[in-house]
């Protein structure tokens, strides 16, 4: 059986509302978009849609990487590394 081209196409951006974002403009274009969650795609139609951390281990034809700005990619290090030094225990 043949793939859909679709199906071999996946949009990759940083944060879950990005994702939301993509799969509502692909939708309103006639586009099926089917979301990544840590279960997988929701179903296996369509434009595969989910943040970076999603697509690990996953291979497409053509990988779309949008919605990259400053500060996301990479994400702000201060923000984070501040984070994880309140909340790791003592080395």
């Amino acid at each position: 059986m043949a793939r859909r081209p679709g199906e071999s196409v996946a949009v990759c951006v940083p944060t879950n509302e990005k994702v939301d974002e993509v799969v509502a403009r692909l939708s309103r274009r006639g586009i099926m978009a089917t979301k990544i969650t840590g279960d997988g795609a929701r179903g296996g139609e369509g434009v595969h849609v989910g943040t970076m951390y999603r697509f690990k281990g996953l291979e497409y034809r053509r990988m779309i990487i949008a919605g990259v700005s400053a500060g996301l990619v990479p994400r702000s290090a201060r923000g984070h590394l501040g984070t994880d030094r309140q909340t790791a225990p003592p080395a």
